[in-house]
């Protein structure tokens, strides 16, 4: 929910309208809280026995729940939208996306320290966190 939020906070109180500014300034907040508060636990999944591969799939999957969420907040008739209940869905969605977070980022230097020699890490991690950017 952050980057669309963030990129367009005019056209979110349009689209919901039961936002005000302080609670669109609530949803940019919520993923990165969320994240906060998972990121002891990506990193006890990181670790682990097939951490890597763990993390991918737990953060897929919450990001692609995050979508969803979005996805059937957006559809609903603006009668819906103008309730809480779509500011509800709203929330679950940031906080889905917060969850992703915690597990996708730390992947990256995994998947460099895993993959690729001392001396190539930096520059793999460094196109890893460009192709994350360029995917949002």
């Amino acid at each position: 929910t952050w980057c669309p939020i963030a990129a367009a906070p005019d056209a979110t109180r349009y689209s919901f309208p039961v936002f005000s500014g302080g609670e669109v300034m609530w949803q940019l907040n919520s993923a990165p809280i969320v994240q906060m508060i998972f990121i002891p636990l990506a990193l006890a999944v990181l670790r682990g026995k097939n951490g890597l591969q763990r993390c991918v799939r737990l953060g897929v999957l919450t990001s692609t729940a995050s979508a969803g969420v979005r996805i059937l907040a957006i559809s609903l008739p603006l009668s819906w939208r103008s309730r809480s209940f779509g500011h509800g869905l709203l929330q679950v969605a940031g906080m889905c996306c917060g969850v992703s977070g915690a597990f996708l980022q730390g992947t990256p230097s995994r998947f460099s320290a895993v993959w690729f020699p001392p001396e190539q890490r930096a520059r793999a991690t460094g196109c890893a966190f460009i192709g994350l950017g360029l995917g949002q």
